[in-house]
């Protein structure tokens, strides 16, 4: 258990790191993702990374809280 503790603050470390970022410090901070809309076609959206971690923490730590 006390690896993935570790493995778990340290992608929790991580994000946090990345999340402190502005998207200028960082070179090519958003990158396209494809996904599949409710009607079959396929469709592109841009995501920033920085943004990405941010939520992501927001989500850790209300998982966290259920626990």
């Amino acid at each position: 258990m006390s690896e993935l503790m570790n493995h778990k603050e340290n992608l929790i470390y991580q994000l946090e790191t990345l999340a402190s970022y502005e998207p200028a410090d960082i070179d090519y901070p958003s990158f396209e993702v494809a996904y599949e809309m409710e009607n079959g076609s396929e469709s592109f959206a841009s995501v920033c990374c920085i943004d990405l971690a941010e939520k992501l923490l927001v989500l850790i730590k209300k998982l966290e809280n259920k626990e």
